[in-house]
């Protein structure tokens, strides 16, 4: 399993290789975004369209501007989708918990809010490298839009930002920061699964295919650039934005106080279209990044064989035929008919679902209604005395089905593996999963042999497990020690453990004394301990003829019974079938149905009084039950000793074990079996199915909760249609009353609160509980960043500003008047520091 420190990493790494191909289209989205700054109309385009700005800053300032800010957006990178990856799933688990839901759950609600949290944590920790690229990607010695940074690199910049602001400035923006990503990360890898399992499930492709790769990470992409692009708008001004010093010395924004100031001056000056410029660049990054990071979640290894050293470790490599080799055996009856023959199919192939490790291959039974059988020698005989044995392997249903086995036999030294391996080959222990038609067990069998009368008998584990066997790929482990235990584990967890000696039927030791099988029970033996009172005599006042019910003399006829309405009447939707003939068929009959008026009304037709429980009513008299005197006991026979009698204490001594073999019959095709192992280590054993079967399990473990989600969702949409269908007047009413609408389905999501709690409420409406947790959300967080609770600054008032060359609005370095933009002159005072302004630090040479 892939913990959170490893999640944050590779998240983080494959980030990374998206922002070296998305980082020339942030670039330009910078300063698109800061080009018109404020400017009524959007000011003068220095810049096109992104790709304008690409050639453009190709032409005047090579590599280095195309990928200027690259380092911090590097180490930005894996901060937030090392955050992301690293921090949703448990986020997703713990919020699923504290909601009462199962940690497997996949809701939209709490994916939604996972994701929002793992980016605002992210966000938190990388905002002074976003702060930091964004100015140094605003910054052009050419072509200049927005206020100028000129930073010599990624260290020169924090070292000014922390000189001029200290902490202050490398939190400057952070507000903003958390509501864009809190935005974009709410819809990044939700959107990114969904895409993704509906075109698995509508089998538009295959999960590992490269074309449903880019299709989710193109529809992940557009919906964090559709959420997020007004956000980020805001971040990318909030950032780059001039500062002042206050007489305090704190330093505060000039243009814009906080991120809903800034979204409102923007929409002012500049129009709606001012939230959404350099949409293109954004989607085009954020599909990138969208894509790549997904894909870290679902990156598969390749196969390779371990390394780990057993006497009998199988792995079903390209070799396999010279180990394996099926039976031809034909079991006969004592006459010499043939019973059956081993005619199932064996192949080593990958399965043919969902490949977890890309090159693993699986030895398959393929064949249904058949009996197979396939045997491999030991190299070196395994013997058990005195030794820990370990025996493990996966098996997977890939069909599941509903009768065959899936169990290994250890066959003993000397048995040959070859074409004539049947049931009838010696065997030392039978382990693993059967399905018993119906229900399921894991078999742990072993052949012990009696010393006295040199029989073989059978000894079963008493209380097998009994796992719920699905289509995915099991781990069965069986470990028998040198001091008689025993442990049964299913996928690396303990189903059954204790004693050879105690816990198998029938028992290896038999008891010392037996019964004698010529001792009779006597014929005057009275093994009767209670017999009827001969001496009690019926009461005179007990009646045996009074009933058990009688009616109900108090009763009264409800109000509002319906005398006069039948409890059925003639159906009035039913149509007479057009081939009815009245002369050959009879008169039409319409069929009857419920009346209708009886639905409302307490019933219809004739009332009659209810019976009630007769209380004279005693039954049947019986004479009590008294101990009987003639009573003797239970009989049983005498004990006599018993002449076959052992004592073995050691039956884990079991036999050497020559070869390994599975001899099934099955009413499903398609068996795979992997990863065998025959061996002395727990250890190995343990580090071989870390290798192998946790990496298919937590893959398999994700597409099962996937298709339950999908599962719960198809269900929850068939139950919403129907609910939509049985309201005529549900889009008229919406159309006619939106406010009173929406109105009614808060009051009914209420109610259920009130009468079911808040779970079942938003189960039974998660767009309403959804709608109204999103709306206190925003509410909070909008709240948050007017009142400047994180990293917002109250914008001082100016009262006057000394005029520059760089003058107020004057995108990309255009001259205006003041009556340009009169607005911005009279109302926003502090705007005269001109988006094109420089830091007074740092001479920046002006466009010509």
């Amino acid at each position: 399993m892939v913990s959170t420190a490893e999640s944050f990493l590779i998240g983080g790494a494959a980030a990374c290789t998206a922002v070296t191909v998305s980082n020339p289209f942030e670039v330009a989205k910078v300063r698109l975004q800061l080009q018109g700054e404020l400017a009524k109309g959007g000011g003068e385009k220095v810049y096109k369209n992104v790709g304008d700005v690409l050639v453009k800053t190709w032409r005047h300032e090579g590599v280095g501007g195309i990928q200027r800010g690259l380092v911090p957006a590097y180490v930005y990178q894996i901060l937030l989708n090392g955050s992301r990856l690293g921090f949703y799933e448990p986020l997703r688990r713990t919020i699923n918990r504290a909601f009462g839901f199962t940690p497997e759950d996949q809701l939209a609600t709490t994916s939604i809010a996972a994701g929002a949290s793992s980016g605002i944590i992210g966000a938190m920790a990388g905002n002074p490298f976003f702060l930091i690229k964004a100015r140094m990607q605003a910054y052009s010695p050419v072509l200049p839009v927005g206020t100028q940074h000129n930073y010599k690199h990624s260290w020169d910049a924090l070292r000014s930002v922390w000189k001029a602001e200290r902490w202050r400035g490398l939190i400057r923006g952070m507000d903003a920061a958390i509501i864009r990503t809190a935005m974009g990360s709410s819809v990044q890898l939700p959107s990114y699964n969904w895409t993704k399992r509906t075109i698995v499930e509508n089998g538009w492709g295959k999960a590992d295919s490269t074309w449903t790769f880019l299709a989710s990470s193109a529809v992940s992409g557009a919906c964090v650039c559709m959420v997020m692009q007004p956000a980020d708008t805001a971040l990318t001004r909030m950032y780059n934005q001039p500062t002042r010093p206050l007489p305090n010395g704190k330093m505060v924004g000039v243009l814009y106080s906080n991120p809903i100031d800034c979204l409102w001056k923007t929409l002012k000056t500049e129009g709606p279209l001012g939230w959404y410029k350099a949409m293109r660049g954004l989607a085009v990054s954020a599909a990138l990044l969208s894509g790549l990071a997904a894909a870290a979640d679902v990156e598969k290894p390749t196969f390779t064989p371990t390394t780990i050293q057993a006497p009998f470790l199988e792995q079903f490599t390209s070799d396999w035929q010279e180990r394996w080799t099926p039976s031809e055996a034909t079991k006969k009856t004592a006459v010499g008919g043939e019973t059956f023959s081993y005619v199932g199919k064996w192949s080593v192939e990958e399965p043919f679902k969902e490949v977890s490790i890309v090159g693993d291959k699986g030895l398959v039974a393929k064949d249904k209604a058949t009996h197979h059988a396939i045997s491999a020698p030991i190299a070196k005989p395994v013997n058990p005395k005195g030794k820990t044995l370990v025996v493990q392997y996966e098996a997977k249903f890939q069909k599941v089905g509903n009768c065959g086995g899936g169990y290994v036999k250890l066959l003993e030294e000397g048995a040959l593996a070859n074409k004539e391996f049947s049931d009838t080959t010696p065997w030392v222990i039978m382990f693993g999963p059967d399905l018993t038609c119906p229900g399921t067990k894991v078999h742990f069998i072993f052949r012990h042999q009696n010393p006295i009368t040199k029989e073989w008998e059978e000894k079963h584990l008493k209380t097998a497990p009994s796992p719920v066997i699905d289509d995915f790929t099991k781990l069965y482990t069986l470990i028998v020690n040198p001091d008689n235990t025993y442990k049964v584990l299913i996928d690396d967890e303990v189903a059954s453990e204790g004693s050879l000696l105690e816990d198998f039927n029938p028992p290896v030791n038999p008891d010392k004394e037996i019964d004698d099988p010529e001792d009779k029970k006597p014929g005057d033996w009275v093994d009767e301990a209670q017999i009827r009172d001969p001496t009690a005599v019926k009461p005179d006042d007990w009646d045996e003829d009074e009933p058990f019910q009688i009616v109900d003399e108090d009763a009264e006829m409800p109000e509002g019974w319906l005398v006069d309405e039948p409890k059925e009447v003639p159906d009035p939707d039913a149509i007479k079938p057009e081939e009815w003939d009245d002369e050959e068929d009879g008169d039409w009959i319409p069929p009857m149905v419920r009346n209708p008026k009886c639905e409302e009304a307490p019933g219809c037709g004739t009332w009659t009084k209810p019976m009630k429980t007769n209380p004279k009513y005693k039954g049947k008299w019986e004479a009590p039950l008294i101990d009987n005197p003639a009573y003797k006991g239970v009989w049983a026979p005498r004990k006599i000793p018993n002449p076959n009698y052992y004592e073995d204490l050691h039956p884990a001594d079991l036999n050497p074990i020559g070869a390994v073999g599975y001899e099934i019959w099955t009413m499903t095709e398609d068996i795979m079996f992997d990863n065998v192992y025959v061996g002395h280590s727990v250890e190995d054993a343990k580090k071989l199915a870390e290798e192998t079967w946790y990496v298919k399990h937590k893959v398999e473990k994700a597409i099962r909760d996937a298709d339950a989600a999908e599962t719960k969702a198809k269900i929850d949409a068939e139950a919403k249609a129907k609910k939509a269908a049985g309201d005529e007047n549900l889009l008229a009413r919406l159309k006619e009353d939106p406010a009173g609408f929406v109105r009614e389905k808060v009051m009914d999501f209420v109610e259920d609160v009130q009468e079911e709690g808040p779970m079942a409420a938003l189960q039974s409406n998660p767009q309403v509980g959804g709608a109204i947790i999103a709306s206190l959300l925003t509410l909070f967080g909008a709240l948050g960043a007017i009142f400047g609770i994180v990293g917002s600054s109250a914008q001082p008032v100016v009262k006057s500003v000394k005029k520059t060359d760089s003058s107020p609005a004057a995108a990309g370095g255009a001259k205006k008047t003041p009556n340009d933009v009169p607005a911005l002159a009279a109302s926003e005072p502090a705007a005269a520091a001109s988006s094109t302004a420089t830091s007074k630090d740092t001479p920046v040479k002006k466009r010509k």
